[in-house]
């Protein structure tokens, strides 16, 4: 079992059939592919259990105790940027000096789509696996990602499949760079359970941002600089005796390191077979990232109240 070291945190607004049939049958009509010659990027759903004497799992929505572990493999293709824009030039630069005038707009877009054809072929793909938890009984889809354009593509994935998922990323009415911030001024204010460790970055509307790395949040040098209006925009915590994390003011959520402890319960509560060891950390991370998301939230003043909810 691979424990989630990042996460971007999803309430879900709707109704929506998280039946697991349902989910396998929806997610089997769009799999992870390779891509084709021409084509630039492919989303599609993999099974998130591992392989077993080397033969891949049909499962794609597993369920483990209330939660549903799912996976989508993201295969695409990266063209660098310098290569698209020189060759672009060197066309342009023929049209124009064969033909005595200058290339401007949708034409130059045609010859820029022209180039992308023609490069695409010699670019080896690359891939990419986003998992993700779902916990129905919590509202939340929990996305093993800090970049939002990857969690989106899950999820619009799995709209896509099911026809309908009314999610929206986690917001709380207090502003976390604001509350962070406090935190440092006052270590009192901190929430119980949580706790400041030794990195943070600050950032000011016209100062840019420092970094401090293993340093006392306390001392001298962080607090002038909160003196001087600076802000949390990232902080290193801990959150009792289960994981360490960086949170930034838009509560994604990485470097994710769970205690000894944590790792510890899941083997103990797992029989011999390597399934069962997976199926028992799959158990334990849901549960401890479900408790952890409702003391994040509610150190940030809860959630807004929306209608939809």
């Amino acid at each position: 079992m691979t424990w989630f070291k990042k996460l971007m945190i999803y309430r879900i607004t709707g109704d929506a059939d998280f039946d697991v049939s349902v989910l396998q049958a929806a997610m089997a009509t769009k799999p992870a592919r390779k891509l084709a010659e021409q084509e630039m990027k492919h989303f599609g759903f993999a099974t998130p259990l591992p392989d077993v004497d080397g033969v891949e799992s049909e499962i794609l929505a597993h369920p483990v105790a209330g939660a549903i572990l799912i996976s989508a493999v993201c295969n695409f293709k990266q063209i660098p940027g310098e290569a698209i824009n020189e060759e672009l030039k060197s066309r342009i630069a023929v049209i124009e000096r064969e033909q005595e005038r200058k290339v401007r707009g949708k034409e130059r877009d045609q010859l820029k789509d022209s180039v992308i054809q023609l490069l695409l072929p010699r670019v080896l793909p690359k891939q990419k696996r986003i998992s993700a938890l779902i916990l129905p009984a919590h509202k939340l889809i929990l996305v093993n990602t800090v970049k939002a354009a990857d969690a989106e593509d899950l999820l619009s994935t799995l709209r896509e499949v099911l026809g309908t998922l009314p999610v929206r990323p986690l917001t709380t009415d207090h502003s976390p760079s604001a509350v962070m911030t406090g935190w440092l001024k006052d270590k009192a204010t901190a929430p119980e359970n949580f706790y400041t460790l030794g990195d943070a970055v600050l950032a000011g509307d016209e100062s840019g941002k420092v970094q401090f790395s293993d340093m006392d949040m306390a001392g001298e040098e962080v607090q002038m600089h909160l003196d001087a209006g600076m802000k949390v925009s990232n902080l290193a915590m801990a959150w009792g005796d289960k994981f360490s994390f960086r949170i930034n003011d838009k509560l994604a959520i990485d470097k994710i390191k769970f205690e000894d402890l944590i790792m510890q319960n899941a083997k103990e509560n797992a029989g011999e077979e390597a399934s069962q060891m997976f199926d028992a950390s799959v158990a334990i991370m849901a549960g401890t990232f479900a408790t952890f998301i409702a003391e994040i939230t509610n150190a940030f003043g809860g959630e807004p109240k929306f209608e939809s909810i």
